[in-house]
């Protein structure tokens, strides 16, 4: 008894094809795929604080990140370098604004080097 268990290839394709799209039916319905065409609601970036222990070093990436802060109003605000329409305030997880000290930081001057 001989068994011929070959699959066309197009057959193959559909199928992937098919469950490609099935995949990303199912997880629209769900809710599991987030849509947003609001740029100002998509985050520019996300931080971490690194808590430094009296007597600890700790090293920092000798490359700049891609953003740069400074103070606006008492609140510090976050911009990107390579984008000048994509910046905003700084906030929490409960997402209050983040406040800081007018007089040590100021809005950065674009003609001065980094």
């Amino acid at each position: 008894m001989e068994h011929n268990d070959r699959v066309s290839k197009q057959l193959l394709i559909t199928a992937m094809i098919g469950t490609v799209i099935a995949t990303v039916v199912a997880l629209e319905l769900t809710g599991n795929l987030k849509h947003s065409l609001d740029k100002e609601a998509m985050p520019l970036a996300e931080y971490k604080v690194v808590l430094l222990a009296e007597g600890k070093e700790h090293r920092l990436s000798t490359k700049h990140a891609d953003q740069y802060a400074y103070c606006h109003n008492g609140f510090l605000f976050i911009q990107s370098e390579t984008d000048p329409m994509l910046k905003g305030p700084m906030v929490d997880f409960k997402n209050r604004g983040i406040p800081c000290a007018e007089p040590f930081h100021s809005t950065p001057d674009p003609d001065a080097a980094p």
